[in-house]
């Protein structure tokens, strides 16, 4: 009797173990198949950003270049205008001069 009860208790411990061993076989097998996918998902994300990385840094370039464009052209606008101020300010002195003189003028005419 205490031998067949010893046989049970081993048949019941030998039958626990299997299950277990069972399932950590599947969950072996259920970790290393989400490994598996993590790692495609993670790759597919990399090239992702690789990507948008790329596109980034063109648009990033192409946006330095048109505001390089619009501060040269902001640039000679100012240097025209510049010019243009000193030319006015050059000539403002004669004009004044000649009005002036023509005013000296309408005065020594007489009236009509």
């Amino acid at each position: 009797m205490a031998e067949d009860l010893t046989l049970e208790i081993l048949s019941g411990i030998r039958a626990a173990t299997e299950k277990t061993a069972e399932e950590t076989a599947r969950i072996s097998k259920d970790l290393a198949e989400f490994k598996g996918s993590t790692r495609e998902e993670f790759h597919a994300v990399r090239a992702d950003m690789a990507g948008l990385r790329s596109e980034l840094i063109a648009h990033v370039a192409a946006s330095e270049m048109r505001t390089a464009t619009q501060m040269t052209e902001v640039i000679g606008a100012v240097q025209e205008l510049t010019r243009t101020f000193k030319e006015t300010s050059q000539v403002l002195p004669r004009v004044a001069k000649c009005e002036a003189d023509i005013e000296a003028l309408k005065r020594r005419l007489p009236d009509s």
